[in-house]
């Protein structure tokens, strides 16, 4: 079984799907097939890839189809590997109490549509691993996805507010038996030690963290195929990135 990554962060603006898509990437250079799932409907994948969004999401639906496969022209070539974007989100995503979800889940874990969809979907998407891009914050699909995950990783800003969420979100993980959760700061200033932040989020949360990645400037947020880590491998963020792709290289055989 392939496995799946989900990625959440507690709020927008924390870079999450920038680092989705350069993740994708790092892991097709590898020579992996990756297949990106947008459960986030207004996030930034179909413009960092080039796609419409409509088109993913008529994709999306021919997929639940019986005997429907992902054909190979959805795939984007990338060195040895390939990706492909596929937009499942809808557009209500309705707020939740995390506590109650999780005792919903535990009772009823084929209840949701969302996972029935996935559970149907992935066997005929011929990939090595699945990122699952959430929609952020507290809402159902974020947690259907926490509980599909084979790895749970939180990406965070340093404010007090993400520090406070995900305390909360990784309580919820675990009470969901996800199977491994790590963290990443993201959007570090260029002066912080990232020794020492990650550190200190070890001692905070007793969770592996990942990374600390450099802030990237705007102007350095170019689409597929000039992605930072594309365009820029040596760029401090592409290269932290990297030590986060080995990490996931080591999930499969």
């Amino acid at each position: 079984m392939s496995p799946i990554i989900t990625i959440h962060a507690s709020h927008r603006n924390v870079g999450k799907s920038f680092l989705t898509a350069n993740l994708a990437v790092l892991l097709a250079k590898q020579g992996h097939r990756v297949s990106i799932i947008e459960l986030d409907f207004i996030s930034e994948l179909p413009m960092l890839f080039g796609l419409d969004p409509v088109d993913l999401a008529q994709q999306w639906t021919a997929l639940q189809q019986p005997g429907n496969i992902l054909p190979e022209a959805a795939w984007l070539s990338v060195g040895e590997g390939a990706i492909a974007l596929l937009a499942g989100g809808g557009k209500e995503v309705h707020p939740v109490s995390g506590f109650s979800l999780v005792e919903q889940l535990q009772s009823q874990p084929q209840a949701n549509r969302l996972g029935e969809d996935l559970t149907r979907l992935i066997p005929h998407l011929n990939a090595d691993y699945i990122l699952l891009e959430t929609f952020p914050g507290f809402n159902e699909e974020g947690f259907l996805a926490f509980a599909l995950a084979d790895v749970l990783v939180f990406v965070l800003n340093l404010n007090a507010q993400d520090y406070q969420d995900t305390a909360v979100f990784i309580d919820l993980a675990q009470r969901l038996q996800v199977d491994q959760i790590a963290l990443i700061a993201n959007q570090v200033l260029p002066e912080v030690n990232a020794e020492q932040l990650v550190a200190s989020l070890i001692n905070t949360y007793n969770m592996p963290v990942w990374g600390a990645l450099t802030a990237v400037k705007p102007v350095e947020h170019s689409a597929y195929p000039n992605l930072l880590c594309q365009a820029h491998p040596n760029h401090p963020f592409s290269q932290g990135l990297q030590q986060i792709t080995a990490k996931l290289l080591e999930l499969r055989p």
